[in-house]
């Protein structure tokens, strides 16, 4: 029978407690890291109207919006879970791209979502 040295214990602890940490506070690091906030309709009807109508057509649980100021085109889906999951975008992407370009990256954060969501079951 294989003995558990110190190290391995210590490094098996430190391990789960990544983990712990990395389940339960993933997306406060990456809002803390991007400087993304959370926005409601009123702040950004165009963008808020456009992740609504993409998640009625296609019966899934809209994810946050949030919008992170940088002059970049981009955007990220992230979370661990359905309660974590959140849709950040720039605000260059939305001064730059029309509604149908908009819709469409937005469409495709929805489907890195659905995948892992369904991945997950």
């Amino acid at each position: 029978m294989a003995r558990l040295d110190l190290g391995d214990a210590f490094a098996t602890a430190g391990a789960a407690l990544w983990i712990a940490i990395a389940y339960f506070l993933n997306q406060k690091l990456i809002d803390a890291v991007t400087g993304g906030h959370e926005v409601t309709r009123q702040d950004e009807p165009r963008l808020y109207n456009l992740l609504e109508n993409l998640c009625i057509s296609r019966g899934i649980t809209m994810p946050k919006l949030k919008v992170m100021e940088d002059d970049s085109l981009n955007a990220f889906a992230s979370g661990l879970n359905e309660r974590q999951y959140s849709i950040t975008v720039t605000t260059g992407l939305l001064d730059h791209l029309d509604d149908p370009e908009v819709e469409a990256v937005l469409g495709h954060e929805l489907t890195i979502s659905a995948t892992a969501m369904s991945a997950c079951w």
